[in-house]
C-alpha cells in the first residue's frame, strides 16, 4: 500500500511540474521574428543621406521603411518623422534616400516594420537607433 501511495505522489509531482512548466506558452507568438530588424549606419553622399536597413522572415509585413528624429537636447520631446519604404513581403535590404535633412544637430533614424498577427493586431518592430550629424 505505501508503494502505491508513493506512487501516486511522484505521478502527482510529475504532473505538477510538467503543467508548471507549460504554464508559460500561452503567450500570443507574432508571425515573424520581431529582431530580424535591423538599422545600418547611414550614407551620407553630398545633399543626399541613404538609410539603410535590413528585413528577414517578414511573411506578413504591413509596412517597412524608417524613422528618424533630431535628438532632443533638453526635456524637450522628439518628433518622430516616419517615412514608409515598401509594404508586402521583403526578405533582405532596402534602403530611402533622404534630402533636406537637419544639417549640424545630433540625428537619430530606425528600420522598422509593422506586422499583422493571426487576429489582425498591428504589431510594430524598430531596428537599432543609430545615432548620427549630418553636416
Amino acid at each position: 500500500m505505501k508503494t502505491i501511495k508513493n506512487y501516486l505522489y511522484l505521478l502527482l509531482a510529475g504532473t505538477f511540474v510538467l503543467f508548471s512548466a507549460c504554464e508559460e506558452t500561452g503567450e500570443t507568438v507574432a508571425p515573424a521574428d520581431l529582431n530580424a530588424i535591423s538599422t545600418y549606419s547611414p550614407t551620407i553622399e553630398g545633399d543626399n543621406v541613404t538609410f539603410n536597413g535590413n528585413l528577414k522572415n517578414a511573411n506578413s509585413t504591413i509596412e517597412y521603411g524608417f524613422m528618424w528624429y533630431v535628438q532632443p537636447s533638453g526635456q524637450e520631446e522628439a518628433v518622430v518623422h516616419r517615412l514608409v519604404v515598401g509594404n508586402g513581403d521583403i526578405n533582405g535590404d532596402f534602403t530611402k534616400v533622404v534630402a533636406n535633412l537637419p544639417k549640424g544637430v545630433s540625428l537619430v533614424v530606425c528600420a522598422f516594420v509593422d506586422y499583422k498577427d493571426a487576429t489582425q493586431q498591428v504589431i510594430n518592430a524598430i531596428g537599432e537607433e543609430i545615432d548620427f550629424t549630418y553636416d
